[in-house]
């Protein structure tokens, strides 16, 4: 018999303090991923030196099927787990079974999909990387719903460990491996030693195992969360095609070289994003969706929470945005000076995903997956032909037109967004003006001085961000309101420290 999930909670207790715990947790996984983000730029900076862009760009080929994987997100029940305030213990067995189920299946099709991508891209080396590959995603799914039972227990200190942990072991052995002469097999190496240890603790960590008991499953609510969950996975698997279908196209035109050099680019862009927004993701739909119900109290959140990671995000996009040059001569060395201009296009468009990132809260807190389905329908031809259109100049159209249609969809995403929520546009602007100016011209001030930045990289690189930061902090207090809005971040800052327990 499993033991029940212990991740139910008394909906007044939770909306007493999830004010308190959800900005505690947010700072915890900002912890995290900051130690994970020095790890990253360290083990990419080197794999970098190691590696070659054919390297990389043969598993960029490999991520056109395992972006596929991971858009839909072991079909979105591990996150109904997160968002609903009350789960029987059958649901959650029944939402297990039905994880590790679907997951193999999609990682079986994968792997069998493998000689299709060699064909596709006349690279027969991707056979073999798409197995594995699809090996080590499917690794990751068995810890998937532990995950989300340790989200919805709030227990985001113990999350942090294991995201580090896991992830310092990964790096470690890719970079030997790769230092040892394994090319691209470096890179999955080090990523299934990473999922085999995120999924394994996870499993330890959450006390839980379920029992499979197939005749309780069906009074036991399971229908409504399937709903969520398979609405949330259809627009990864949309969205995965509109915004993934110019690594394709790149690969086709220019080939390995080529699209490694893309693909790097288009990751270090999403650096930002994935270290500030996806972190995050679980503490705003656990602490959002406990509050769904209290309009004042939502927006409120929704207000608190967004200044802060805007105020992050988007300054850190910029400055990549205005000195991509000594960025990626720092990090990836001169054998990537092409990936440059690329890297610029590509961080503008992150800049403006931020907002998506805000929209992707909005829809998964207030349980609206359908209609971020619905969105999804309509934004994704609008990628396929900027795409289409802009790999007539190679690689740096299929940039330029993929930043074009991120611009042309950001405001009617965010009007859609909150149309029938209890967030307001005014929320959102408030929350989010100071960021946008601030970093704006920030980086303008760095784009007009670069003729006198020094030439070394590392130099260069030091007075860019010395300028930037200042240009930025002097505009946001120079701002009506900027020194109270300051207040209000480093005061949210301080409430983040630990009490001590009665």
């Amino acid at each position: 018999m499993s033991k029940p999930p212990s991740g139910h909670l008394d909906v007044r207790t939770v909306r007493d303090d999830v004010g308190r715990r959800s900005v505690r947790s947010g700072f915890v996984r900002f912890a995290e991923r900051g130690g994970i983000l020095v790890l990253s730029i360290a083990s990419t900076a080197t794999l970098a030196r190691l590696l070659t862009p054919e390297d990389f760009g043969l598993i960029a080929m490999v991520a056109v099927l395992s972006a596929i994987v991971n858009s839909l997100k072991n079909f979105g029940l591990p996150m109904a787990l997160v968002h609903r305030e009350e789960i029987r213990p059958e649901a959650a067995d029944a939402l297990f079974w039905m994880t590790v189920g679907l997951s193999g299946a999609l990682c079986l099709a994968m792997a069998a999909g493998g000689p299709l991508l060699a064909l596709l891209f006349d690279e027969p080396r991707v056979t073999l990387l798409t197995a594995a590959t699809a090996g080590a995603l499917f690794i990751l799914a068995l810890g998937a719903p532990q995950n989300a039972l340790l989200m919805r227990q709030m227990r985001f200190g113990t999350l942090a460990g294991i995201g580090i942990g896991a992830e310092a072991v990964g790096m470690t052995v890719g970079v030997i491996a790769a230092w040892r002469g394994l090319g691209p097999w470096a890179l999955v190496l080090q990523l299934t030693v990473t999922n085999a240890l995120l999924s394994g603790l996870r499993i330890a960590l959450s006390g839980w195992w379920p029992s499979f008991k197939p005749r309780t499953w069906k009074h036991s609510g399971l229908r409504v969360l399937t709903s969520y969950g398979f609405s949330y996975s259809g627009f990864g698997i949309i969205e995965h095609f509109g915004r993934h279908l110019d690594r394709v196209l790149v690969g086709l035109v220019g080939g390995a070289s080529t699209l490694g050099l893309y693909d790097n680019a288009f990751r270090w862009s999403l650096f930002p994003l994935q270290q500030v927004f996806r972190p995050l993701l679980g503490v705003a739909v656990a602490g959002l969706s406990r509050v769904q119900n209290d309009a004042a109290l939502f927006r409120a959140y929704v207000r608190r929470s967004v200044l802060p990671v805007l105020g992050v995000a988007l300054p850190t996009l910029a400055f990549v945005t205005a000195a991509a040059d000594p960025v990626v001569r720092v990090l990836l060395g001169d054998q990537w000076i092409d990936a440059i201009p690329l890297l610029q296009w590509l961080s503008a468009a992150a800049a403006l995903r931020c907002f998506s990132k805000v929209a992707q809260w909005l829809f998964l807190a207030e349980g609206r997956t359908q209609l971020q389905l619905r969105w999804g329908l309509v934004s994704t031809p609008v990628y396929v032909v900027a795409v289409v259109i802009g790999v007539q100049w190679d690689a740096l159209g299929v940039a330029a037109g993929f930043f074009t249609a991120t611009a042309l969809l950001v405001v009617p995403e965010m009007i859609v967004a909150i149309r029938g929520s209890a967030v307001r546009m005014q929320d959102l602007a408030a929350a989010s003006w100071r960021p946008v100016v601030g970093s704006l011209t920030a980086a303008i001030s760095v784009g007009l001085a670069m003729p006198w930045i020094p030439d070394s990289a590392v130099l260069g690189l030091a007075a860019s961000a010395a300028l930037f930061g200042s240009v930025y902090i002097a505009m946001w207090l120079s701002l009506p309101g900027g020194v109270r809005a300051a207040h209000q971040v480093i005061t949210l800052l301080q409430s983040l420290r630990p009490v001590p327990q009665s």
